[in-house]
Formats: structure tokens, C-alpha cells, sequence
């Protein structure tokens, strides 16, 4: 395309050419009116194509089209349906926008468009007798195998006022004759119900099953669903909460109301044993573990979503290789045989090729953020050292066990120093106690260091870092990734924009580096953004919005 549309030439696969300026055999002369309008997506997650503005953008006048307003987007469903109620047509318009305000901050990951509304109304249109749930479904079902994803997206259309029950695909199948079922399966439906649970007796953990096979109903096994006096989950007189992975089948209230108070207390006590040796283990007094479970609350939406997007996480390594059958480029002598047969792709060239597939190596990523004493002193006022907390926690917490995939570390900067090391590349935190220990230490740093800002030199050397050892040749990462956090405090200590700008542009192997700020000193974090490099400067009007701010960065350059 690039080709066409930059040099007036493109070689076609049965080897004639079109040209703008030729003529002769074989060749197609391109008309001096002839224009080229291309619709593309716009780049990143979750659309996984070459990204049009980066691989040809300079070749074209570029625009971007926004979705259309409400009362616009009423009247084009009302085009495609017009038997259809004007009432249903606005709360679908308003469902969808509803949809893309959340794409947008970054809570959901797909940016449901105009085109998701309009599928929904021609079906309704085409079959008004199956009604306004299975119209949905043509477009959601895709969704509902992540069962909160979908109760998410459900709650938006009810609220608008349309009906989405709470289900979600369980088993798709397909029969001997290419039929294709689907089996839904409630949130809380009849065969996620316990009606008879065994008899209760005396609280216990259980037996543990290495097979882990489901037990529900029972009073034996740890993990179970539905039972009694064992610890699992939607059972009765249990110690405590045991997800072993199954789905969950729900006792009644009147049956948990059946367990005596001294069946309750003994439970508790159990339970209060489990927790203190489970906090022995990881050497956490019970004060900690709540002031880190304190910490996790407000951003566990944020940590499922960035997990379930990292898991999907495939490698974006390009490399120079040969392209092979290709229709033009030089003879590749290992298709000599098919040349001679009469195929035409028997070429090959140098291009741009995909190390494909899972990640061969984990992706590196460095977080910079700000420990300095401004982030004590106005925490007060907006909590920012509380919101960067809790990014950090982000961080560790959705990275947790995903070290083959991903290789990160956390440095902090303040008037003291350029690169203060709470998480270092390849030792990840293991434990809760590990995570909250790196949290204690980014707020004694900031209440006792010294006043001064380290942005860049912090910046500029965790560029360097992150390109260390393994990047180059002999690279042993996938990509390099640097995001870095600071209170937007610059020109307190005399620093211009532009000389962070300079850094992050200066990566000598591409490694992409971005910076959040902390809107608090007026305009000046958008006046900051302004100057860095387009879309690597992102800014949080509302310290709440950090986590978030965080989350979106990494699921749509890294995802």
C-alpha cells in the first residue's frame, strides 16, 4: 500500500505493474484521478494489525473519526431499525456509550463502537421474536467467558434498562453434523445451588484431594462447594474461604442460619489460627497484613483486569529476516522445483517478521517512581503518596507469577538520589509481607530524604538500566519499557519540559519510555506533557486516577 500510494508503483501476483507514469505490456497506468481512502483501527490493544499511522501515516491526510453523539448515533440505529422502539434504540445508544467511557479510562479493554449498536438493532430488526437478549449475545458472548468482565458489562445495559441476565458460556460444542451448541450457566441458577447439604458437626479444614476433583455437598474434603464444617467456598459452618478453582455451588441462608454460635466461634478460632500461621510463614504481624490488605481494596478490579490482559500478552519482537514466497525479490533456490512448475511466488526479501507466537523472551520494564518529599508532604492534602502506593501494588501484585513473561523492577527517586532499588530485575517480591516491606520503604524515603527533584537523571539512568545487560545482539528481552511517576514538580528546582522530553527520545534501541504526572501545581503537568514526545506523557487530574492511569498505559503498550 505504501508503495501504491508513495511511488505510484505495485507489482502484482499474476506480474504485471501498476505504474503512474508507463505504459506497455503488462502494464496498468494509474489514473490521474484516482484517490485512495483507507478506514483503519486505531493502534494498540486489543487490535492486534500493523499500525497505519506508524507504517504509512506519512503517506496519507489522517484523520480521526470519533464516535458520534448520542442524538446522531440514535438516528443512524433508527436508519438500520426502523420498526423498532425510539425507547430501545436510545438505551442501547446510551449502553454503548456508557461501554466506551470505560474503554476509555481504561476499565474495560475493548472500545465497543457505533458498528457493536448497529448489529444489535438489525437483529432486532430482522427477528423482533428473539428479542432484545439474544441480540446482545451475538456480540457478548465473547465476553462472558470471563464471568466478571461480563457482569460488568451487564450491570451498564441494565442500568440503561435492558434486560442481560447474569450467565455466562460454559461449554461450546459442536455435534456430528456441524451443529453448534452453547451451554449457558447461571450466576446463581439451580445447578450452582446446595439444597441438601450433609448434616453439621464439628468445624474442620478438611482432607486435602491432590486430584482435586469437585466435592459438592459434602463434609470431608477442603475446597469443596456447598457442603458443611469444611473450609471451601458456599458452604455452611466452614473455618474459612478455600477456592480451589470449581464452581460454586451456593447453600441458602436458612441453612446458614442453622449452625450454632458455638459451632461459629469454633470456627472462627480455626480460622484465626490458619491466619496466624499463614502470617508466621511470611513473618507478618496481623496489623500489617491489614494495612496491606488495606492497599489491595480499592485497585482489585484493576489488578483482575491488568492480569487477565497480561496473560494474553504475545511478543511484538520484529526482526530482519528473509520473507519467503513472495512474488517478487530474489530467486530462493530452495523453490527452484515449484519456479519451474509454473509458481510464481518464488521469491524472497528481507523484511520485517514477527518472533511470533508466545514470548521467546520475557519483556523488560522498569518503573520510576517519585519518593521525593513533596509526595509526603502533600499527601494530605490529595493523598498522591497513597495513590502511588497503591500503582506500586498494582504493579506487584499483577506481575506475580509472571515472571517468565515479564522482567520488571521498581526504583524510586528523590532529593537524595537518582535510583533508590525497592525491586530489582529477576528477584520479584514473593510474599505480601515482600510487597508491603517495599511500600514501607517508599514512604521512609519520602519522609526523610532531603528536598530536591531527580526526574531526569532518574529517568535517563533507568533508560540505561533497562537496556543493561541482555539488550543489544545478544538481547534476551522482547521489548524495553520504562514508566515513570512524578508530582509534576519541575519548575520548582528550575527544570524546563523540554530537557525530559530530550531523555525520553534518547533510548539508543527503541526502548519506549512514558511518563505520568500528578496534576497538582496548577497547569503545569499539561504544560509538561505538551513538550514530551506525543502520546508518552499522560497526566492524573485526580490522584484516584493513578492506578488506573498505570493500568492503561501498560495494557495498551504492552497488551
Amino acid at each position: 500500500l505504501k508503495s501504491l500510494v508513495e511511488d505510484g508503483e505495485l507489482l502484482l501476483a499474476d506480474g504485471r505493474r501498476i505504474l503512474r507514469d508507463g505504459c506497455g505490456e503488462g502494464i496498468i497506468p494509474i489514473h490521474p484521478d484516482f484517490t485512495v481512502w483507507v478506514l483503519a483501527n486505531r493502534p494498540g490493544w486489543p487490535f492486534h494489525g500493523n499500525d497505519f499511522f506508524k507504517e504509512v501515516g506519512d503517506c496519507f491526510s489522517s484523520h480521526v473519526i470519533p464516535n458520534p453523539d448520542r442524538a446522531s448515533e440514535v438516528d443512524l440505529l433508527r436508519k438500520y431499525a426502523p420498526t423498532v422502539e425510539t425507547s430501545t434504540l436510545q438505551k442501547i445508544a446510551a449502553s454503548f456509550s456508557e461501554l466506551r467511557e470505560m474503554s476509555d479510562r481504561g476499565d474495560i479493554s475493548y472500545p465497543y463502537s457505533t458498528r457493536e449498536a448497529v448489529s444489535v438493532v438489525k437483529h432486532l430488526e430482522a427477528h423482533p421474536e428473539e428479542g432484545i437478549e439474544s441480540a446482545l449475545r451475538n456480540i457478548l458472548d465473547i465476553d462472558s467467558f470471563d464471568s466478571r468482565l461480563f457482569s460488568r458489562i451487564g450491570d451498564v445495559f441494565r442500568r440503561n434498562g435492558l434486560s442481560l441476565p447474569y450467565s455466562f458460556v460454559e461449554l461450546v460444542t459442536i455435534n456430528n453434523d456441524g451443529e453448534l451448541s452453547i451451554e449457558y450457566v447461571g450466576k446463581r441458577e439451580a445447578e450452582g445451588v446446595s439444597n441438601s447439604p450433609p448434616d453439621l458437626g464439628s468445624p474442620k479444614v478438611g482432607k486435602w484431594d491432590d486430584a482435586n476433583d469437585p466435592h459438592v455437598g459434602g463434609n470431608q474434603w477442603a475446597g469443596g462447594t456447598g457442603g458443611s464444617d469444611t473450609a471451601g467456598l458456599g458452604g455452611r459452618g466452614g473455618p474459612y474461604r478455600l477456592d480451589r478453582g470449581h464452581k460454586v455451588h451456593q447453600v441458602s441462608d436458612e441453612a446458614k442460619s442453622m449452625v450454632s454460635k458455638e459451632a461459629a466461634e469454633a470456627a472462627r478460632e480455626i480460622a484465626r489460627k490458619a491466619l496466624q500461621e499463614r502470617l508466621a510463614e511470611i513473618g507478618m504481624s496481623e496489623t500489617e497484613f491489614s494495612m496491606y490488605d488495606t492497599f489491595m481494596e480499592s485497585i482489585k478490579a484493576d489488578i483482575a483486569d491488568l492480569r487477565g490482559t497480561l496473560n494474553l500478552v504475545e511478543s511484538k519482537k520484529s526482526e530482519r529476516d528473509w520473507i519467503k514466497r513472495q512474488n517478487h525479490g530474489e530467486i530462493d533456490d530452495s523453490r527452484l522445483v515449484d519456479g519451474v512448475a509454473g509458481d510464481k511466488y518464488v521469491y524472497k526479501r528481507r523484511g520485517e517478521s514477527r518472533a511470533g507466537g508466545g514470548l521467546r523472551h520475557p519483556k523488560r520494564l522498569r518503573f520510576v517512581m517519585d519518593c521525593s518529599g513533596s509526595m509526603y508532604r502533600f499527601n494530605g492534602h490529595d493523598e498522591r503518596l497513597n495513590r502511588c502506593l497503591e500503582a506500586t501494588t498494582l504493579v506487584m501484585e499483577s506481575f506475580d507469577g509472571m515472571e517468565r513473561r515479564f522482567d520488571y523492577s521498581i526504583v524510586g527517586h528523590s532529593g537524595d538520589s537518582k535510583c533508590i532499588p525497592f525491586v530489582e530485575f529477576g528477584h520479584p517480591p514473593k510474599n505480601p509481607k515482600d510487597r508491603l516491606r517495599i511500600l514501607q520503604r517508599m514512604v521512609a524515603h519520602s519522609q526523610f530524604c532531603i528536598s530536591g527533584d531527580n526526574t531526569l537523571p532518574a529517568m535517563a539512568q533507568a533508560i540505561v538500566d533497562v537496556e543493561g545487560p541482555g539488550f543489544g545482539e545478544e538481547n534476551n528481552a522482547d521489548e524495553c519499557i520504562v514508566i515513570g511517576v512524578s508530582d509534576a514538580n519541575l519548575a520548582r528546582y528550575g527544570i524546563h519540559p523540554r530537557e525530559l522530553g530530550k531523555i525520553m527520545k534518547s533510548s539508543a534501541n527503541g526502548a519506549k519510555v512514558y511518563c505520568v504526572f500528578i496534576a497538582s501545581f496548577g497547569a503545569e503537568a499539561e504544560s509538561i506533557t505538551r513538550e514530551l514526545p506525543i502520546g508518552q506523557g499522560f497526566v492524573c487530574m485526580q490522584t484516584s486516577d493513578l492506578p488506573r492511569v498505570l493500568r492503561h498505559i501498560l495494557t495498551s503498550q504492552i497488551g
